[in-house]
Order: structure tokens, then sequence, then C-alpha cells
């Protein structure tokens, strides 16, 4: 929750200092929908930062991890996961 409160800071500030000249946009990363009420859900994510949230990036570290240390991108390994799928929606593909 600091750490997404300080991005809706960030952003206010920026915006204050440069008007309509900027548009940021955050990307929340390591998301992981919490089990029974532990950690931030998505909803909350979308109440704090609002307009300003461009997506989330699921927490996959074993898949990401083993992507890293082969060398291959991690459709490679998982064809259809939830990174790729979290930057997609991100970058409208």
């Amino acid at each position: 929750m600091p750490g997404l409160k300080s991005a809706r800071r960030m952003v206010n500030d920026l915006t204050s200092q440069f008007g309509e000249l900027v548009k940021p946009k955050v990307i929340v990363n390591k998301f992981s929908r919490p089990l029974f009420g532990t950690g931030i859900s998505a909803s909350e994510v979308k109440d704090l930062l609002g307009d300003v949230l461009a997506g989330t990036i699921p927490a996959d570290e074993r898949l990401v991890r083993e992507a890293m240390d082969r060398g291959v991108p991690t459709t490679d390994i998982k064809p259809r996961n939830a990174f790729v799928s979290g930057l997609s929606k991100i970058l409208g593909y």
C-alpha cells in the first residue's frame, strides 16, 4: 500500500507541475490476487489509483526466473501465461 500511495503522489506532483503536457500512468508490478483477505485487492488498487492505473503485471516469479535463467521468453516455457497476458493488456495487444 505505501508504494501505491507514493505512486499516486508522484502522479499528482507531475500533473500539477506539467499540467496537460503529461499524462502519467502507473503499472503495478508483481501483483498477486489475495487469498482469504490478505493483501490488496484489485478493486482497492483501482480505487487508489483511478484512471492513472495502466494495468497490473501478475507475480509469477517462478516462471520469470526460469525464463531468465534459460535466456528464453516466458512463452517458450508456458505459451499462455499471466505475465504476457498482463503486458498485452497494458500495451493494448
